[in-house]
């Protein structure tokens, strides 16, 4: 069974054979998916990162299924490339969301794009792994200090989360910004 998801997924809705059939070979060598947009429900339905869509198949089904994605998905997870020289009308919020090229779009072109994208997700996924990870540890402090009588042996506690002392420090200043309440008493010193 395969198994769509956002990360690893583009949804479209071409006609152009030929040009799909370069698509899916340079999806399958970067381990991408291509989910071809059978129905207007399948834009929402189905997980991806990229949706692409030749504009001379849209109609108002599609406009308003993109709108809803549009609306629902943050701003950097999720991008819409539309295809041809037709005029659509889109709304403020997917003028956001798209990029518009034109009827002689070269494949290399959308290899290009769709690389630039897969590492913009990369790197907001990195940062968003390092904001929890300075959240897990600012709540783990707050909870070691308050359970041990608001008293912190600082040697003990680097070693122990393998982390520096200039972060121990950053994160009980950013404790005491959160909470103007929160004491904490030292063992040990701040320098090597």
């Amino acid at each position: 069974m395969i198994k769509y998801r956002k990360e690893n997924t583009i949804a479209v809705l071409l006609k152009d054979k030929k040009f799909l059939k370069g698509l899916k070979s340079f999806c399958k060598n970067q381990n991408l998916l291509i989910f071809p947009i059978v129905n207007y429900t399948d834009i929402i339905a189905v997980p991806c990162f990229i949706t692409i869509i030749e504009k001379s198949l849209l109609d108002d089904n599609y406009l308003n299924m993109l709108e809803e994605m549009a609306l629902t998905i943050e701003t950097n997870e999720w991008q819409l490339i539309l295809i041809g020289s037709e005029k659509v009308n889109l709304t403020r919020t997917l003028m956001k969301k798209r990029i518009e090229m034109n009827s002689i779009i070269s494949l290399e072109e959308m290899k290009k794009n769709i690389i630039k994208r897969m590492n913009s997700l990369i790197k907001e996924e990195k940062r968003r792994a390092k904001i929890n990870n300075r959240v897990y540890r600012v709540i783990k402090l707050y909870i070691d200090v308050t359970t041990n009588g608001n008293l912190l042996d600082i040697e003990q506690y680097v070693a122990l989360n393998l982390i520096s002392k200039r972060t121990l420090r950053r994160d009980i200043r950013l404790l005491k910004d959160l909470y103007p309440d929160f004491n904490v008493y030292f063992k040990g010193s701040w320098t090597s």
